[in-house]
């Protein structure tokens, strides 16, 4: 009796553990880190090579302020933050992946903090808020260096 009461406590526990595997389901797929930050270099190269290219036409008086907006709340933001949101879902890293990870995570959200303040203080023709989001714009520079 001893014997099938050890077999049986030993088929339960293997039962649970199988419920359990299956209740959490698989681990999710690990990301592929290389693939993730050849996707962030694009998107951000473009996004940042159209601000430089806008603030350098303002600078010469080619682009007014209400270009600039237009062109940081059409071209730049929207693809800026479908990359910060999907930053946000990668899962799977470890070690100094995950670390560089955080890294893009802070410099994106920087950079749109940047980018919205320059918009906020344009909008409302308040320089010291313009001032802000540049300021904003050098942090984030600093983030990856």
């Amino acid at each position: 009796m001893d014997r099938s009461f050890e077999s049986a406590c030993r088929r339960l526990a293997a039962l649970g553990l199988m419920l359990a595997i299956v209740a959490c389901g698989p681990a999710p797929p690990r990301a592929d880190f290389n693939a993730e930050v050849k996707r962030f270099g694009e998107v951000e190269s473009k996004a940042v090579d159209l601000y430089n290219d806008a603030i350098e036409k303002s600078n010469q008086g080619k682009m007014d302020d209400d270009e600039f907006i237009r062109l940081l709340e059409q071209d730049v933001l929207p693809d800026w933050r479908a990359l910060r949101k999907h930053l946000g879902e990668i899962r799977g890293l470890r070690g100094a992946q995950a670390r560089r990870l955080e890294l893009l995570k802070d410099y994106a959200a920087a950079r749109e903090k940047g980018w919205e303040t320059i918009v906020d203080g344009l909008r409302a023709g308040d320089s010291n808020k313009v001032d802000e989001g540049f300021a904003q714009e050098d942090k984030a520079e600093k983030i990856l260096d």
